[in-house]
């Protein structure tokens, strides 16, 4: 492993108390609603074949364009406000895994009611979630939801996949794991046709990209997969991420180093990369190679995907030397090497020439997700030769960025209409 892993990694674990809000740690996962139950065992028992194929969809919600603004306004996502009623399907699907190998996933298909017959297809990607049912398709996805429910109230046909390993699909969440980011963004794409013919709307092809936070991440890697030629009735229409960790090596990580006080945060971020990397090519033979003997069996139990980020980051030392083995700290052992290789991996999303014009949305304010990540993308497209530009929100934080950046990525799709 070079050198520069390990100062990489040192800075990056730096000790410091627990956020106020990880008080109160409760192990029991929450419990999974009965239709929840049922689309899982449906995705069980699924075939394994036909990308994109349906294994169930079901109508969640059907709401008229009061409802819609009700729904968005405690996320301040209320303007414009909404212009259509809204039906939601969570869809199963099958798709690959990390691996390349057969599986199901599920995501949200936000359809707008009242509108035009033929309809602009809108992919969103959303951010961070370590709990199956916060994503989009989930019982507590929240702004995950939200947004789903914003662009479709525009009039968007809205996509919104889950990932791999949450929402109702099985195993680890590989996170920011730009191949299956993709993978599974395609075939939802795939498989919304079914809501579309419920629901009496033809699609127009061309597929309007964006995402926050993580989801500028999946944003980027779904657009360059679409605009290679991903499928045939499939073609990229527009690009417009929000705050994405675009270079998790170059400012991601280093810049945790000047973070105090949140070494239990950082530990969650490390260990969530760790094990959905992992899945995706092996990092390591045993978790002990990662994690000292000791913290194995918490993790592991930690991040199941029904912990909470509050659980999480409860459960998790305060101290990076208490989590990590010294040698995968200090860059010494192959499992280290092998996250490098693996960082380095996912840090591509940025290195391609799309074929339409591209803007990305970002906040000089945002200390979660620094605005340097943007900066880098835009040197990296620009270097590729694409139109690109950046959208600077001003001195907001990471939340409020996603806020900001949503009605004026409705205006730039609008004027690509």
């Amino acid at each position: 492993m070079p050198a520069g892993a390990a100062l990489l990694l040192l800075p990056l674990l730096t000790n410091g108390a627990a956020p106020a809000h990880a008080a109160g740690r409760a192990d029991r996962a929450p419990a999974e609603s009965r239709a929840d139950a049922e689309s899982r065992a449906d995705a069980a028992r699924a075939p394994a074949h036909g990308r994109g194929s349906v294994v169930s969809v079901r109508r969640v919600d059907v709401l008229d364009r009061d409802r819609v603004r009700e729904q968005l306004s405690p996320y301040d996502l209320d303007a414009p406000p909404a212009e259509y009623g809204v039906v939601t399907y969570v869809v199963v699907y099958r798709t690959i895994d990390a691996a390349g190998r057969p599986t199901v996933a599920s995501g949200l298909v936000a359809v707008p009611r009242g509108g035009s017959r033929t309809q602009r297809v809108l992919a969103f990607e959303h951010g961070t979630t370590v709990e199956k049912a916060g994503a989009p398709s989930g019982e507590r996805a929240d702004d995950n939801r939200a947004f789903p429910l914003f662009y479709a109230g525009a009039g968007y046909f809205t996509v919104a996949p889950d990932y791999l390993g949450l929402g109702l699909g099985p195993g680890r969440h590989p996170y920011d794991h730009a191949a299956s980011e993709a993978s599974a963004s395609v075939d939802l794409l795939r498989a919304a046709r079914e809501p579309a013919r419920r629901e009496g709307v033809r699609l127009d092809g061309r597929v309007l990209v964006t995402g926050f936070s993580q989801g500028g991440h999946a944003a980027m890697a779904l657009a360059e997969t679409l605009d290679a030629g991903a499928d045939p009735r499939l073609t990229l229409g527009g690009l417009a991420p929000a705050s994405g960790p675009y270079d998790l090596e170059g400012v991601m990580l280093p810049a945790a180093m000047g973070t105090p006080g949140d070494a239990r945060a950082v530990n969650l971020a490390v260990g969530y990369l760790v094990l959905g990397w992992n899945a995706a090519r092996p990092l390591y033979r045993h978790p002990e190679e990662v994690f000292l003997p000791d913290q194995v069996d918490t993790v592991l139990r930690l991040f199941d995907g029904w912990h909470t980020e509050a659980q999480i980051l409860a459960g998790l030392p305060d101290r990076r030397e208490a989590l990590f083995q010294a040698e995968f700290l200090a860059g010494r052992n192959e499992a280290a090497g092998r996250f490098l290789a693996a960082m380095r991996e996912n840090d591509t999303t940025c290195a391609w020439r799309p074929r339409v014009p591209v803007v990305l949305f970002a906040a000089r304010g945002d200390r979660e997700v620094p605005f340097a990540n943007t900066e880098s993308c835009a040197r990296t497209l620009t270097a590729h030769g694409a139109d690109v530009r950046v959208s600077d929100l001003g001195d907001i934080g990471h939340i409020p960025s996603g806020i900001e950046s949503a009605p004026r990525i409705l205006a730039w799709f609008a004027a690509r209409t």
